[in-house]
């Protein structure tokens, strides 16, 4: 008996001590934890490479064979994996803490010490290495690589685990000859490696250079004294051959290989006395010829139109070149009036159709004028495809398909401003430039083309159905009306028209359709009955067609495809593949599938999994995933910190409906012990439950894990909506959540609760606190705290009006500030200030580009006023969002310290107790 006593007593210690060697999570723990990133898998599924990126550190790129680790390089930012299994190329930087000393020293970009380039060959072992990189670029496939240098060619060197890695030249570097005028040229050194044989050339004066997609072919522009003139040279070939193929006294921009390589497309800029002259190239390798498809004085073009040096892009096949046109720059001319003398403004009219914000947004690009054109091949034929810039194109078959949609949003730029958004659509044909009228005033962006342009698909809301026409004949059917399913989006609950729950995908050959609904997929044949893939609502879940292979605009249902299934009740993902023996489910896991995707030989397949408590890692497995392996371990230092643990809840609000939500508690959760609770809060945020909120520096909101590492409570409802009343609705889902989850764990003290929420979570905050005194304290990050003020605001990213915010969208009043004041009034918390008794916390930054900063500055006066405790945070010319990362990291700071004082009793910092003036700015 004592010896039991004893052996439990020691256990106890033991464990107390163990436990102690856990660490909470704090500031000093957001530079262990590193993301992956990049994800790449070869044509043979042997290959698997990532990048490891690290927070304030340097980021590694990691190569996997077979499934284990076999190398990895550090301070990577950009790498590519030969699809073939023979080569890594990837670019290293300058070491992080290096950087960091030549910004505090403030030393100019210009002189940094320049990247350097890896090429690892597989097959040798090999790594060669190239100094003073600026960039590099490859074919996704073929063997060659481009490297442009910001200084003379480096001889590289190769390095052998067989030879002990020991340096060797692979040939004694020439010295360029000096041509009379060399530092008047532009450009750089450009190196062209080959692979698979390790021979190598090196040009100067290069300005551009590309590679076609099968990387056998390359292209580079050399700029060159010939006598007394600067010229650009254009040279072509393949490795072990390559030619001059045009030479101008002017610039060439933007060569363009088609995918094959068979054509080159290029820009040539030259200036004349009076303005610059724009043409349009194409080389003919097989031909070995170029020939000039337009210019700035082309028939094609209307008086004030040119060629545009805008990128130009080829379709798959090589067949037709798309480019733009634009309007002409106007000459300058001699100016006579001083600055001083002009005036300066922008002139609001009720006339625009975009209010002057929004244009402004797009000034420069509308200045440009740009329209589609494209140029046919082997016709020799010029076609436009759009009238007007305000136009916009969608292309298919990666443009090979003779047919393309455009939209048009011109006859609704008025209504949108407090609705959504509006099209008329047509058909276009690429060979003729002929538009055929498919729907006016179509809602939304749900709608396709097929492939070959035969039909048209959309969303009609009015019907909740999915609608099919055949374009040539103006046939059309409802292509779900008569099936018993939901293909609408369930949650819905703003005053808008109602979306699809899923996409449309089309069958092989164009006989018919995949849809997704609610829960199910289905087929469903032009001619024919359709029938259901899946058992969706049975098992209460809802299925994605993954599109695994880019080259693939059709599911062949006979070859079979993959789904990947969400269970809305248990919040589990997995993947099914559907093949000729029906469907079958590969794998199911309480987790979030990231990254998926699917070697080339549709042999092996690689995942990107998390949950809460398990961090995102690979995994490789066969197509069916029966062998399924984790192959890295990104973060294995989460061991040694206090965690927590996620719990799906459930309880009836008010009303008396079920609703759900997340409960995180510390790992080592005590039920005799009290924690304090913060209650965070959005919308809908239980499918998320598997998310991996990993220790990092806060954009704007409480991280589960930081906060129950430190023993908070962490609680997060769903929020679902009734028109005109979001402000009760959130208080209904928060109140009563409240409720319930003191009940279910009493040790949670009533008197420690906070609030949290960003953005509309921020609004929803600032509301609470003028309807209850039951939290102790509360954090608002960029509220809206006057709905009439807001109402006529403007989004200052976008240039967007906000009405449609009010009248359709997620503020969901559903009515104007005319047709119902009181409903703006009742929702809006600056008129219930003097309610409030809870200490709170603003965040609202002046670079804020979708909730003016005014509101937050009003919602601040007005507490001011009223001598409540109020606290503002303006991070200077940072966005909604916090984006600089020193913002970002004084945001945790504070917003842990605000909750930690009030919350947990700790001292509260100087600058809640004293502010900080203006004149101290900086220092606290």
């Amino acid at each position: 008996m004592m010896r039991s006593i004893f052996s439990s007593l020691i256990f106890l210690v033991v464990s107390q001590v163990l436990g102690q060697t856990k660490k909470a999570i704090d500031t000093d723990a957001y530079y262990e934890w590193k993301t992956i990133s990049g994800e790449e898998i070869s044509h043979s599924g042997r290959l698997v490479a990532y990048k490891e990126n690290a927070y304030r550190g340097n980021d590694t790129l990691v190569l996997l064979k077979n499934g284990e680790e076999i190398e990895r390089w550090g301070r990577v930012n950009r790498f590519f994996l030969d699809p073939n299994d023979r080569y890594v190329v990837f670019q290293q930087t300058l070491d992080y803490d290096s950087l960091r000393q030549l910004k505090i020293r403030d030393v100019n970009k210009k002189k940094w010490p320049a990247d350097s380039l890896g090429i690892k060959l597989l097959e040798l072992d090999s790594t060669f290495w190239l100094k003073e990189v600026e960039s590099f670029a490859t074919g996704e496939e073929g063997s060659l690589i481009l490297v442009s240098h910001t200084d003379k060619f480096k001889v590289p060197t190769a390095e052998s685990k067989k030879t002990k890695k020991k340096k060797c030249f692979l040939f004694k570097r020439k010295e360029p000859k000096q041509i009379k005028g060399d530092s008047e040229l532009e450009g750089t050194v450009l190196t062209i490696f080959e692979a698979t044989n390790t021979t190598m050339k090196q040009v100067e004066h290069v300005r551009n250079f590309g590679v076609n997609k099968m990387g056998t072919h390359f292209s580079y522009v050399k700029n060159e004294r010939v006598d007394t003139l600067v010229v650009d040279q254009l040279f072509v070939g393949m490795f072990g051959g390559e030619k001059q193929v045009y030479e101008v006294a002017g610039e060439i921009s933007n060569p363009t290989w088609s995918e094959a390589g068979n054509y080159l497309a290029f820009n040539v800029t030259v200036d004349t006395s009076e303005a610059k002259k724009q043409q349009l190239f194409v080389y003919d390798y097989a031909a070995d010829s170029v020939f000039r498809i337009l210019d700035t004085v082309s028939d094609h073009f209307k008086n004030y139109q040119t060629v545009s040096d805008q990128p130009i892009q080829f379709s798959e096949d090589g067949s037709k070149l798309y480019f733009q046109v634009g309007i002409k720059p106007l000459v300058e001319q001699d100016d006579t009036i001083p600055e001083d003398e002009k005036a300066k403004l922008d002139i609001w009219s009720w006339t625009d159709g975009e209010i002057q914000p929004q244009q402004l947004k797009t000034v420069k690009k509308d200045a440009l004028g740009l329209v589609d054109y494209v140029y046919h091949i082997k016709e020799q034929q010029i076609v436009s495809l759009q009238d007007s810039s305000s136009q916009a194109m969608r292309y298919y078959q990666n443009r090979n398909s003779n047919y393309a949609l455009l939209t048009d949003q011109s006859p609704y730029l008025h209504e949108m401003t407090w609705d959504f958004w509006y099209y008329d659509l047509y058909r276009v044909d690429v060979r003729t430039g002929d538009k055929k009228l498919l729907k006016k005033h179509v809602y939304g962006w749900q709608y396709s083309l097929s492939p070959s342009g035969k039909y048209f698909t959309f969303w009609d809301a009015a019907d909740s159905s999915w609608h099919l026409q055949d374009v040539d004949s103006e046939f059309e059917m409802n292509l779900t009306k008569s099936i018993d399913d939901e293909f609408y989006k369930r949650d819905h609950d703003v005053p808008a028209q109602i979306g699809a729950a899923g996409s449309v995908h089309w069958l092989i050959d164009e006989k018919g359709c995949v849809i997704e609904s609610q829960n199910e997929v289905w087929i469903v044949p032009i001619q024919g009955n359709q029938y259901k893939l899946t058992y969706g609502k049975e098992n209460f879940e809802s299925y994605e067609l993954l599109e695994l292979d880019e080259d693939e605009f059709y599911v062949d249902h006979n070859k079979g495809f993959y789904l990947k299934s969400f269970n809305h009740k248990t919040k589990a993902e997995g993947i099914y593949h559907y093949g000729k023996e029906g469907l079958n489910k590969m794998g199911e896991w309480d987790a979030k599938l990231m990254t998926i995707k699917l070697s080339k030989n549709k042999e092996h397949m690689l995942l990107e999994k998390m949950s809460f408590t398990e961090s995102y890692n690979l995994f490789l497995g066969d197509a069916i995933l029966s062998d399924l392996e984790q192959v890295t371990n990104v973060n294995p230092q989460q061991e040694n910190y206090k965690w927590g643990t996620v719990e799906l809840v459930h309880w009836r609000d008010y009303k008396g409906d079920s609703v759900n939500g997340l409960l995180y508690k510390p790992e080592d959760f005590d039920p005799s012990k009290k924690y304090p609770m913060i209650v965070y809060f959005y919308e809908l945020y239980t499918d998320d439950i598997h998310f991996y909120y990993r220790p990092k520096p806060t954009a704007s909101i409480i991280y589960p894990t930081e906060y129950v590492s430190n023993d908070y409570i962490v609680f997060i409802p769903d929020i679902r909506y009734d028109i005109g009343y979001p402000a009760k609705s959130a208080y209904n889902a928060i109140m009563s959540g409240t409720d319930a989850m003191l009940k279910k764990y009493p040790n949670i003290d009533s008197t420690r609760m906070g609030l949290q929420g960003q953005s509309w979570g921020g609004y929803q905050t600032a509301q609470m606190v003028t309807m209850t005194k039951r939290y102790k304290c509360a954090m608002a990050g960029a509220p809206v705290s006057n709905m009439f003020s807001a109402y006529g605001g403007v989004r200052w990213g976008s240039g967007l009006s906000r009405t449609f915010q009010y009248e359709t969208g997620q503020s969901r009043i559903g009515a104007t500030i005319w047709e119902r004041p009181d409903l703006y009034t009742e929702n809006s918390p600056l008129f219930h200030l003097p309610k409030v008794e809870t200490p709170l916390l603003i965040m609202h930054n002046d670079g804020d580009g979708a909730v003016p900063w005014y509101q937050g500055i009003e919602l601040y006066q007005g507490l001011r006023r009223l001598q409540k405790p109020v606290w503002m945070l303006n991070y200077n010319d940072d966005k909604h969002n916090l984006m600089k990362d020193a913002n970002r990291m004084d945001l945790s700071i504070r917003m842990r310290a605000f909750f930690d004082h009030y919350l947990k009793n700790e001292p509260a910092p100087k600058w809640m107790v004293e502010g900080v003036p203006a004149v101290n700015k900086g220092q606290d």
